[in-house]
């Protein structure tokens, strides 16, 4: 898929043009991150909080991608480097995707218009990481791993420094002969 795309290149029209796209859709989605920090309605040194939290899980998400990048030493499909996986921009993008989305959702609008604004992010996001794919730098497999990483490392700064998901509790329920059960004999809070 990802020759293919880098061949026929039947959106942008070139690697240089998708290139361009990939830079531009990565500032609008931290950009959309940023406006929707921005409009949570708190007091301000809230909002100051939620930008640098947001803004701290986005450098955080660099580095992991950057370690595992190192790790995997895998060639990209152009064969310019041995750093094709997975995808630093994707992970960036994706992480600002998660939180903003986040954000979207502590908005005091409505459903319908809460779930435009998040296609809207995640619909940036995602045409940032086809690009990637259609300028030969990367493939399928490292943009897929980059947005998934760096989804859960972003939400989980956030909710750990924000206390987003302060009620988040995961319960076991264990059965004496076959291991789980629907009904609870014993509940374990995590």
């Amino acid at each position: 898929m990802s020759d293919w795309a880098s061949d026929n290149t039947p959106i942008f029209g070139s690697p240089e043009n998708a290139n361009t796209a990939s830079n531009y859709r990565r500032t609008a989605t931290h950009a959309g991150m940023l406006a929707s920090a921005i409009a949570v309605p708190e007091p301000w040194l809230s909002t100051a909080k939620r930008v640098l939290v947001e803004e701290t899980a986005a450098v955080a998400t660099t580095s992991v991608t950057a370690v595992i990048k190192n790790a995997s030493n895998r060639e990209r499909p152009d064969g310019s480097d041995n750093e094709g996986f997975p995808s630093a921009r994707r992970s960036r993008a994706f992480a600002y995707n998660a939180m903003g989305s986040m954000n979207i959702d502590a908005l005091p609008v409505q459903a319908p218009v809460q779930t435009g604004l998040r296609l809207s992010l995640t619909g940036r996001a995602t045409a940032m990481a086809w690009a990637r794919v259609k300028d030969g730098v990367h493939c399928s497999s490292d943009v897929l791993f980059g947005a998934v990483l760096d989804n859960f490392v972003g939400l989980f700064i956030q909710g750990a420094f924000l206390g987003e998901q302060d009620n988040l509790q995961v319960n076991l329920y264990m059965d004496a002969d076959s291991g789980f059960s629907s009904q609870p004999e014993a509940a374990i809070k995590i």
